[in-house]
């Protein structure tokens, strides 16, 4: 995964920016959000990590297509979305999958490569500020 990520201020009060992902992030992303969406059930935890518009979160990231019909490419998200991004990164590397082993199976990647991309989510938006 390249270790670096853009994001551009797509309005001047900086409510919206695009992510400059590559195929490799975008899917990573993409395969932590639906762990996530399998594994958490509670509509509580789910509106506390995600916030309140998951379903512009699942939309960007094409979350109900097919994986073969899936389009990677940049990605315009709000704050709030980018906020709920950076929350389901964080949880989904803290708690599941349990094993590494399983965790590898479904995210695709190790959790100290969910935590970067988390990372560099922050380091993107310090970037376009």
């Amino acid at each position: 995964m390249r270790p670096e990520l853009e994001a551009r201020r797509e309005t001047p009060d900086g409510g919206r920016h695009v992510f400059a992902v590559d195929e490799e992030q975008f899917h990573l992303l993409r395969r932590a959000l639906v762990t996530y969406l399998g594994e958490e059930r509670d509509p509580v935890a789910r509106a506390l990590v995600l916030g309140p518009d998951r379903a512009g979160l699942e939309a960007a990231l094409q979350v109900e297509r097919n994986y073969a019909d899936v389009v990677p490419g940049p990605l315009p998200l709000t704050f709030d979305e980018v906020r709920g991004l950076y929350g389901m990164l964080l949880t989904v590397a803290t708690f599941w999958p349990a094993s590494e082993e399983d965790f590898v199976k479904r995210v695709g990647h190790f959790r100290e490569t969910v935590r970067q991309l988390a990372g560099l989510l922050v380091w993107a938006l310090r970037g376009s500020a």
